[in-house]
């Protein structure tokens, strides 16, 4: 079950790197009480809030990533969901603006809670 486990990390960073725009990829741990947070931050593009409730679903691309020059089939983030409810770990997607509004450019954030 364990061996299971490095498939968060490599599906969260191969995201942020395939769909990021600067390349700059920021890794953050926060251990609080007996929750270990796992997060991948990372600067792209603004994902609209009803994108983000499917970012997690078998073979979802966004919008913007099917208009994008980079292949994908919508399973890295799926298969981080199924192998992080057998662990037993939360998920989470955020994404907020920052930077250039004109350019929707936003600030994203898939993290893990590991319990």
């Amino acid at each position: 079950m364990y061996e299971s486990f490095k498939v968060i990390p490599l599906s969260l960073l191969q995201n942020a790197i395939k769909y990021g725009r600067t390349g700059d990829v920021e890794i953050v741990f926060d251990e609080r009480d007996s929750e270990l947070t796992f997060s991948v931050v990372s600067y792209g593009d603004l994902i609209p809030e009803h994108e983000l409730e499917k970012i997690f679903s078998r073979g979802y691309r966004t919008e913007k990533a099917k208009k994008m020059a980079v292949e994908g089939n919508g399973l890295g983030l799926y298969a981080l969901k199924v192998v992080a409810e057998a662990h037993g770990f939360g998920i989470e997607a955020k994404s907020t603006p920052h930077g250039d509004r004109t350019r929707n450019e936003a600030k994203n954030i898939f993290s893990v809670f590991i319990r």
